[in-house]
This record gives C-alpha cells, structure tokens and sequence, in this order.
C-alpha cells in the first residue's frame, strides 16, 4: 500500500485553504467553483467508460494502446461520488430552488429530497460501471454498459448544470455534455500515448494516427452541436433559450466562448495533417490546448448568469481544481498495488 506523496499533499492543502475561504465569505461561488470542475471530470471519467466499451465492441486495435490510460476510468468513479458529496449537501445554496420564485414551476421535480435521491441513482451507477467494466467482454454486457453509461452522461449534465437556470431546457445539452466527456477521456489518452509511446515502428505510428483521428471526430462532434444548439436558439428566437444564451454572448463571456471555438477549429485543422499525427509532440500539445479549452467552456457554461463575481469565482474554480486533481492522484496511488515479480530458472 503506498500513500499520497507530499507534492499530492501540498496540493490539497493549497487548494483546501482556498475553499475553506471562499466558502466562509460565499458559500455558492465555492459550490459553483466546485461544480465547474467536479461536472467535466464525472464527465470525463464515464466518457472513458464508453470509450472502452466502443472500442471493444468495434475490436479496435487502438485499445491495446489506449488501455491502460482509458482503465483509470474505473477506480475514478468510485472517488466520483465522494467529490459530488458538496453538491448533494449545498443543493439548495447552489440551486436556490426553495428560495427562487422563477422555480415555481419546476419544484416537482427540481426540489432537494428528490435531487438527492435521484444522485444516489447516479453514484450507484458510478460504482456499478466501475466494478462491471474491467471484467465485461461479452458484446452484451459491453451494450449494456455503453447504454448505463450514455444516460448517466446526459442526465447528471441536466440535473448538474441545466437546472442552475430556471426555465431553460436544451434538447441536446445532455448529449453536448456527453461528447465532450469523451473529448476529454481521448484528449488524456492522446496525451497519455504522446508520453509514453514515442517510438516510430508501424504499429505505433499507426495506433498514434488512429488516435488523432478519433480525437479529430469527437472535436469536430463537440463544435456541430455547440453551434446546432446556438443555431436553433437564434433561428426559433425560443424566450427560454435566449435566457441562457443572453448573458454569455456578451461582453468577456462573448470573447471566451469565442476563443473557445477558434482552439477547436484550429486544432481540428491540425489534426488533418498526416505530418501532425505522427508526431507525439505536437499531440501532447494539442492535447493539453484541448483539456484547457474544455475546461474554459466549462466555467462559460457554468458561471455566467448566477450574479457571481466572474473573477472570484474563477479562482475558486482553480482551487477545487487543485483539490479534486490532488485527492485524485492521492486516491490512484493509493489503489496501485506493486508489480507481482516473477522468478525465472
């Protein structure tokens, strides 16, 4: 058994002492912070879920060499429900269901007790999906799972993100969510197979192309429905959508999802280029520009509209980064278990 090493645990005292004073003096820009962060990387984790199950029901050869970084999905998500524990706690500070009138409507469904129950649902699939998914090889079961996993992704994205809004509704939000979990689970495993897989024989140039033309497919998925859902905003002129859309198409807001889109929209470009995906360097690069404009989305999908300070709460949002990549290392580590050594002669 090996414990967090000290550099994981300097993180997480770092970034505890940041929570702990943005949750003294505003206890919802923590909440938000925490959720802008807790939400991509739930997202994430059962993306890799999915990506595992396709790549076994397609029998790709790309899983041999995407394996071992898309596995770590399995022991994230038992620490999945641990990190989502302040949302269930601080649902109504986060949400105001019971304090806001424009909720009337919705308070059927959107009302603590019933969010509670419905995340104790989630966190049970986290744990089934986890436990199911290394052992599963039958086309069956791998179904089964996908289908677990894709309901999961869309509707922890609605009940997560969609209800911070009242009124609002998204038809294709739940699925936005979903690729861009799996944008990111290909976005690590890219950056995974540019560390350690560097070499030039025809295997491995061949799994790092079939790589980046996986991780081309779910960037260019990502941008058709970030602009589809836009598109149909704008052309129906929907009131509801038009409250979303309102405060995050103007001003610093406009200028981040505007950036946003440029960082896919040359990456994929890139990702064209046979040159750029024989090349690990340049895919550890674009790798990391991918991770970072997903996250940047994330804060434009989370923040706006909630009468926060934009600068406070995208801080906060850097401190439960540290914490949640410091508990995550620290929970890896603690779950890895020494190589077996095998005597020969």
């Amino acid at each position: 058994m090996r414990f967090p090493s000290s550099s994981a645990m300097i993180m997480l005292a770092v970034g505890a002492l940041v929570a702990a004073v943005a949750g003294w003096f505003a206890p919802r820009v923590l909440l938000i912070g925490w959720l802008s962060v807790v939400a991509p990387l739930v997202a994430a984790a059962v993306g890799a879920a999915m990506l595992i199950c396709m790549l076994k029901l397609g029998r790709s050869r790309l899983l041999d060499d995407w394996n071992t970084s898309l596995a770590t999905a399995s022991p994230w998500l038992f620490l999945a429900p641990v990190l989502c524990v302040p949302l269930l706690f601080g649902a109504d500070t986060l949400y105001g269901w019971s304090t806001n009138a424009a909720f009337v409507a919705q308070r059927g469904y959107l009302n603590v007790p019933f969010f509670a129950v419905r995340n104790v649902v989630y966190f049970a699939a986290f744990i089934g999906i986890a436990v199911s998914l290394p052992i599963a090889q039958r086309p069956l079961r791998l179904a089964l799972l996908l289908i677990i996993a894709f309901v999961v992704a869309n509707v922890t994205a609605f009940d997560w993100i969609v209800a911070l809004t009242p009124h609002w509704h998204s038809s294709d939000f739940g699925l936005r969510s979903c690729v861009n979990g799996l944008l990111i689970a290909a976005s690590l495993a890219v950056m995974w197979q540019a560390i350690h897989r560097r070499g030039t024989s025809e295997n491995e140039l061949r799994a790092r192309i079939d790589g980046a033309t996986l991780l081309f497919a779910l960037d260019l998925g990502c941008i058709y429905l970030l602009f589809v859902d836009y598109i149909t905003a704008w052309s129906g002129n929907l009131p509801d959508e038009a409250i979303w859309y309102a405060p995050r198409a103007q001003g610093m807001w406009a200028m981040v999802i505007v950036a946003v889109v440029t960082v896919h929209v040359v990456i994929g470009a890139l990702l064209l280029s046979r040159l750029v995906k024989r090349s690990p360097r340049v895919l550890l690069q674009l790798a990391i520009a991918m991770l970072a404009a997903q996250w940047v989305e994330e804060l434009w999908t989370v923040i706006p509209g909630n009468g926060l300070n934009n600068v406070i709460t995208v801080s906060t949002s850097l401190g439960s980064m540290v914490i949640v990549i410091g508990l995550s290392f620290a929970w890896l580590r603690f779950l890895r278990k020494p190589s077996p050594r095998v005597a020969h002669g």
